[in-house]
């Protein structure tokens, strides 16, 4: 006890301007703390939302481009939480290919598949077509996972390319939230818009272009629509770094996770967060991103992504997958 009293009054008589400097330390160390207890609380701690009873037993989840990589791995999960899958796609024997997986991970689940090639997304009634097929479901969940990567100098793409590109990315998600957000807002049981977005989205990123620009936009969408409709939904704007799909080549580049896990860890957090990584491997990645200034950002662009560049065409090239230049035909199929 005298040695508590022995530093208390040592404190009290420290010079001014130490004493100052002692608080500051000390505020700094508690948020620190606080920031780490609830970085581990958020990610390895906090209960998982029953989603089927939030959101309603017997409703469906739509997703776009569900059959590869992110697309079908949210079908996947969602089917095994007891939720019926709508999957929109271009590949019609993929679509019945992901159907049959789905039964087999739940066989008490109902699939529909609609075939839709998203690069047709200023044709008129595209969208149209899409909503006939499905208005008459108890749409729960909207997944606007659909995407295609464009990685290389931007005066490689021509202008079909970036038109189609530009539909795929970034209309795709404006009008399947346009046309199914109605539907959402009439339900009794609380829905959800998740909406793919990037970590690239976090800053300007040359040579990922168009990718990294469409994924800026897909980001300050979704948390606009948040913003009028997050009282009334669940709306998340994702922003995972680097996951093992076809749309890199399956590679192991620097920071990528296997997609389970992100798909886990988004689950994990529906219903509490607006904005996530989904893992706490991407949340430090995204912090470590945004900790740079601006400046050292583009300066460390310049120097590295164009080597990132090329190992991303060669994952491609050992996947027998091939790289977009000219037109959309052209792309990996991984999201799409």
């Amino acid at each position: 006890m005298e040695k508590v009293l022995s530093n208390i009054t040592k404190v009290i008589n420290l010079p001014v301007w130490e004493k100052w400097l002692s608080l500051f330390g000390l505020t700094v160390l508690s948020w620190q703390t606080l920031c780490l207890g609830s970085f581990v609380y958020r990610h390895f701690i906090r209960p998982r939302r029953n989603l089927l009873k939030r959101y309603g037993e017997g409703s469906w989840v739509v997703v776009t481009g569900g059959t590869d990589g992110v697309g079908k791995a949210f079908c996947l999960e969602f089917a095994r939480l007891g939720f019926n899958i709508v999957n929109i796609s271009r590949n019609l024997q993929k679509l019945e290919t992901t159907a049959n997986d789905i039964k087999a991970v739940n066989p008490n689940v109902q699939v529909k598949s609609v075939k839709a090639d998203f690069k047709d997304s200023f044709q008129p009634g595209f969208y149209d077509n899409i909503f006939e097929q499905i208005k008459d479901l108890d749409i729960s969940v909207l997944i606007n996972n659909i995407g295609i990567t464009g990685d290389d100098y931007f005066l490689k793409f021509d202008d079909k390319f970036l038109v189609e590109y530009y539909g795929i990315n970034c209309v795709s998600q404006v009008m399947m939230t346009h046309k199914l957000l109605p539907k959402l807002l009439a339900r009794k049981n609380k829905g959800a818009i998740i909406n793919l977005s990037s970590l690239s989205a976090s800053r300007p990123h040359g040579f990922l272009m168009p990718y990294a620009p469409t994924k800026a936009f897909n980001d300050f969408f979704s948390r606009a629509i948040e913003q009028e409709y997050g009282d009334k939904l669940d709306i998340v704007s994702c922003i995972p770094g680097f996951m093992r799909t076809s749309m890199i080549g399956h590679g192991n580049l620097p920071g990528s996770i296997p997609v389970e896990s992100f798909i886990k860890g988004l689950i994990d957090k529906l219903g509490y967060e607006t904005r996530t990584p989904g893992t706490w491997f991407h949340e430090y990645f995204y912090h470590s991103l945004m900790a740079r200034t601006e400046d050292y950002h583009a300066s460390m662009n310049r120097k590295n992504l164009p080597r990132f560049l090329d190992m991303t065409i060669e994952a491609r090239k050992k996947n027998n997958l091939t790289q977009p230049d000219a037109t959309v035909t052209k792309t990996s199929p991984g999201e799409n």
